[in-house]
């Protein structure tokens, strides 16, 4: 008798145990989970962020061009969703929603039941406040096991005590996973009917509340689709929500899914918004972007765009199905602000890899802009100073001219106009070539470059494309730098608060000083009118740059001053030769030309010049030995010389070599005749070092 009452004392003191653990064990889970609940963006849902193009369509209305996220959400208050949706999400998710606190216990013993009796767990009696507990992660699984239905008891009853039933609802429907890609009411109502939630029909309605319980299942097909939407309106007909006529009515409707995935990242506009991306990671972490329902007004214009996409494509895809390894890109800025406007980064419209901003490469002559304002702002020299033409050797390396001509003098505004090597060297030499590299890095090239003599021609390891342009942004806006960016402004997903605004400049730096721009520019409308860019001389007040590095790199970059700039590259990613006829302004040129002729109307509405007066200028420019005013920048002319140095070195005995070859033109009739091939052009070969 003694033993049994020990052994019955020892029981129930472990049964006391359990209990006390099982009560401690809820009791901190109840704890810890009202710390988490009690943080409201723990209860707000993860917002898809919406990227806006610069321009609106022809109704003016806001154009969508992409949406990034983890979770295709969009968020709206419970006051826009239609009530039959309520209605119906109620009377097949949870009958009795606004007359229980949390658990429905009629609903969770009848499931229980039927569990027992199947030996499964096929039944969960989860309320919408236990769903809503379960799609908040706090961090207890999706598992049907009795651990996670007692954590989501604990938390379903937190959030009956801390929110209102309406709260609870909403919360809900802007959560739950409706199947292909779409969380939230909103999402849904776009993936499968392509209309706001608003607007949503009674079948409609009833179709989206039916497909939580398995969407992979029921959406399908429309037989399918269509049993499970009549589920539901019976549902709603038993439970006077609808009455018999709209019962009838509902369920005789035909059931047309046409399923409309929203995807991110891999839209019409991938390079560009990748590019925004990575920017947007300056300023936010990667949960505000990708689930901060963030709304960003982007720089992109869809019409430059879509004409740059066409006639980039147009040139460029024939000559890669007859050279498959070019490859090519472009990226458009407007000077005053820094906006771009277009950006192609490859002639493969899938590819991942952006050229325009992530390949660097030799960039030969374009570079020839820095070398010339560098020799304006430390030397005093202007467009009619006479520079060497004589050759010279530095070690091993013999630079050569593209035409084979040497001797005497050439003024610097034919040398740019020309494109001749050996001035350009020379002025980078006497301006100091630290001094070339350190302007370079204030007009906008980040990318570190060696101070070596080569690199006055091209010659460094590489410059990607976007970078190359700024020097060229710098004049077009008289001297002055404002950043290239992607973004426009940024606000919050109910558009109130502003994070970040670009739109009217506040700021920006002046780089070098303005009769140095005006020379360089001066100069480069030279190019244009008697020089190597004469393919683009159809673009009115165009001034440009041609480039080519060896045959391993063509250039084109130039711009309209004030109004828009841009740059076109093509090359191998293997560093292959191209074909001896592409030159910088035979390949490139015509791209840039038909660019800029088929957009520069659409930038009328952008340039506010009153706004862009107001902007506060830093100063960052060098002092140099003088001013040089000799020049007439208005008129263009160069055929005045005046008193300003002139270099005349007498070059050493031609031996060796090592310089890269001259580039030709093949005779005419070995062209092949379809696809064209780039319209020829005399331009500039950088030096083999």
């Amino acid at each position: 008798m003694c033993c049994l009452k020990t052994l019955i004392t020892y029981f129930l003191l472990l049964v006391f145990v359990a209990a006390a653990a099982v009560i401690g064990y809820g009791v901190g889970k109840y704890y810890d989970n009202a710390q988490l609940i009690n943080k409201l963006d723990v209860i707000e849902s993860p917002e898809a962020t919406v990227i806006y193009a610069a321009n609106k369509d022809e109704n003016g209305n806001d154009i969508i061009i992409d949406r990034i996220y983890k979770e295709d959400r969009t968020n709206v208050d419970l006051a826009v969703i239609p009530a039959h949706l309520k209605n119906a999400t109620i009377s097949v998710e949870d009958k009795r929603f606004y007359e229980h606190k949390g658990i429905d216990f009629i609903g969770m013993f009848r499931a229980l039941a039927k569990n027992f009796s199947a030996h499964s767990m096929a039944q969960g009696g989860s309320t919408i406040t236990m769903q809503l507990a379960r799609n908040l992660k706090l961090g207890f699984g999706s598992e049907k096991t009795i651990d996670r239905k007692v954590q989501e008891v604990l938390v379903a009853f937190q959030l009956e005590r801390q929110l209102s039933k309406d709260k609870i609802l909403e919360s809900y429907l802007n959560r739950i996973y409706y199947g292909n890609g779409a969380f939230g009411v909103q999402a849904a109502a776009k993936t499968y009917f392509n209309r706001d939630v608003k607007d949503l029909t009674l079948p409609q309605c009833a179709f989206l509340a039916g497909l939580p319980k398995a969407p992979s299942y029921y959406a399908k097909n429309n037989v399918k689709a269509k049993e499970r939407r009549n589920v539901v309106l019976r549902l709603m007909n038993e439970q006077g929500y609808i009455s018999e006529a709209e019962y009838e009515n509902a369920v005789s409707s035909e059931m047309n899914l046409k399923i409309t995935r929203t995807k991110s990242k891999s839209g019409k506009y991938q390079h560009f918004v990748n590019y925004l991306i990575k920017e947007l990671g300056e300023r936010f972490d990667e949960d505000e972007i990708y689930n901060g329902g963030l709304r960003i007004y982007s720089t992109l214009d869809t019409r430059i765009q879509d004409h740059a996409e066409k006639v980039f494509y147009g040139r460029n895809e024939p000559l890669k199905k007859r050279y498959p390894r070019i490859e090519s890109c472009m990226v458009s800025i407007q000077p005053g602000n820094g906006f771009i406007r277009a950006m192609i980064g490859s002639i493969d419209r899938h590819s991942e890899f952006n050229r325009a901003t992530q390949a660097k490469r030799q960039p030969g002559s374009v570079f020839k802009i820095v070398d010339y304002c560098c020799a304006m702002e430390k030397l005093g020299w202007g467009p009619s100073t006479r520079i060497s033409n004589e050759r010279f050797r530095q070690g091993k390396w013999y630079p050569k001219n593209f035409d084979g001509r040497y001797g005497g003098t050439v003024s610097m505004r034919e040398a740019v106009a020309r494109s001749i090597n050996l001035p350009a060297i020379r002025a980078a030499e006497r301006a100091g070539i630290e001094n070339v590299v350190n302007l370079a890095k204030r007009m906008g090239i980040d990318t570190p470059i060696e101070p070596v003599l080569a690199a006055a021609i091209g010659g460094m390891g590489g410059i990607k494309p976007i970078e190359m342009l700024m020097p060229y942004t710098v004049v077009a806006n008289n001297g002055i730098l404002q950043r290239a960016t992607t973004i426009d402004r940024v606000y919050d997903a109910d558009k109130k608060n502003i994070y970040i605004d670009n739109h009217t400049p506040k700021k920006a730096v002046r780089v070098i000083g303005e009769d140095v721009s005006r020379n360089m520019d001066s100069m480069l409308r030279s190019v244009v009118t008697s020089g190597t860019g004469r393919q683009v001389s159809s673009v009115k007040n165009a001034r440009a740059k041609t480039g080519t590095n060896g045959m391993y790199d063509v250039w084109f970059a130039g711009y309209v001053p004030g109004v828009l700039t841009a740059i076109v590259w093509i090359g191998s990613d293997d560093y292959s030769k191209l074909p001896g006829y592409f030159s910088g302004g035979g390949s490139c040129g015509p791209i840039w030309r038909d660019y800029m002729n088929g957009v520069l109307g659409y930038m009328d509405g952008y340039i506010d010049k009153e706004a862009l007066k107001s902007v506060k200028i830093e100063d960052a420019t060098e002092p140099g030995k003088r001013k040089y005013r000799g020049d007439d920048y208005r008129s263009g002319s160069s055929s005045r010389v005046t008193d300003a140095p002139i270099i005349d070195e007498k070059p050493p005995a031609e031996s060796g070599g090592g310089g890269e070859p001259a580039e030709t033109a093949p005779p005419a009739e070995t062209k092949p005749a379809e696809p064209a091939e780039p319209e020829l052009s005399h331009d500039d070969v950088t030096a083999v070092l």
